[in-house]
């Protein structure tokens, strides 16, 4: 079962976003808006196959941790 998760922008990140739309919007209004999407669609596409695996010695279910670069 795939599951999404949910995005929690904080506010260092949210600040983060500001900056770069600011830094890219000084060339390009049109690029620094896509940069922006580009990054908010790479968090949100995130999904996780399955939450937990099983441990091959304990056999018992321990939370999976999967990482994507952005």
């Amino acid at each position: 079962m795939v599951s999404k998760i949910q995005i929690i922008w904080g506010h260092r990140a949210k600040n983060d976003l500001k900056d770069i739309h600011l830094f890219y919007a000084a060339k390009s209004k049109k690029a620094a808006g896509k940069v922006i999407d580009s990054i908010i669609k790479a968090a949100e596409s995130i999904m996780f196959a399955e939450q937990y695996q099983v441990d091959e010695f304990l056999g018992a279910p321990l939370p999976k941790i999967n990482c994507k670069a952005l």
